[in-house]
């Protein structure tokens, strides 16, 4: 092969390593926008049942509308001292997504940051908080979704792995929360019965992705029950 065949075929190797690159970058774009639009449509169905509503709504809450009032009974006040306690789960920024604090998975080796809201926003950047269900460490079904695949943040890559008896941690603010795995299946995307709230326990539900792959429509729950100290 002479040297000017070999430089063709150098440059035609060359634009193909370029275009593969791109075209992989905008496949995973791509993934990771369907995936927060079909888990925002999954949680605002959920926020649409009729069993998702406050018993009392007029006692304060996040309506289904999306208006906000005063916190639900037992979540925490808002505080004036600065770094105090749930200070910051309650704080609104001037911009950007609003931050929870963060959400530790040791068996898996996660550790990210929880946001207000479910949609591409929120999911791109960590695991978001369905708005309306309860906060961490507060009576009531703390609900969360995140990302297995996609260029974005995954933190639910190898949800899959945990087991009963696995922890699952809150920081917030100065307090930190501790659940325990205590269930894992497989629901359809209108199974909106896991984001049910009962005030009678407190437990953090996560919702992901069956697998990690595009056009996958079952979702993969976990279940952790709050140990209290």
């Amino acid at each position: 092969m002479n040297a000017r065949k070999l430089g063709n075929l150098m440059l035609i190797i060359g634009i193909g390593i370029v275009c593969y690159t791109a075209c992989s970058q905008a496949y995973y774009a791509y993934v990771g926008y369907t995936m927060a639009k079909d888990l925002d449509a999954q949680v605002m169905a959920g926020l649409r049942d009729p069993e998702f509503e406050p018993e009392n709504p007029s006692e304060g809450g996040q309506s289904v509308s999306g208006d906000t009032s005063d916190p639900p009974p037992g979540a925490a006040e808002p505080s004036q001292e600065s770094g105090s306690g749930d200070a910051e789960a309650v704080s609104i920024a001037e911009s950007g997504p609003v931050s929870l604090g963060d959400m530790e998975l040791p068996k898996i080796e996660v550790s990210a940051p929880v946001l207000e809201g479910t949609e591409s926003e929120q999911l791109a950047l960590g695991i978001g908080h369905v708005t309306g269900s309860a906060l961490p460490g507060q009576p009531g079904n703390c609900c969360v979704a995140g990302h297995r695949s996609g260029r974005a943040a995954k933190p639910f890559e190898n949800l899959d792995k945990l087991e009963n008896g696995d922890l699952v941690r809150f920081i917030v603010g100065d307090n930190i929360y501790e659940y325990e795995v205590f269930d894992k299946f497989v629901v359809e995307p209108t199974d909106v019965w896991v984001l049910k709230q009962d005030k009678d326990e407190s437990i953090v539900t996560i919702i992901t992705c069956e697998y990690v792959s595009v056009g996958v429509k079952k979702r993969l729950i976990v279940r952790a029950r709050l140990i209290e100290p």
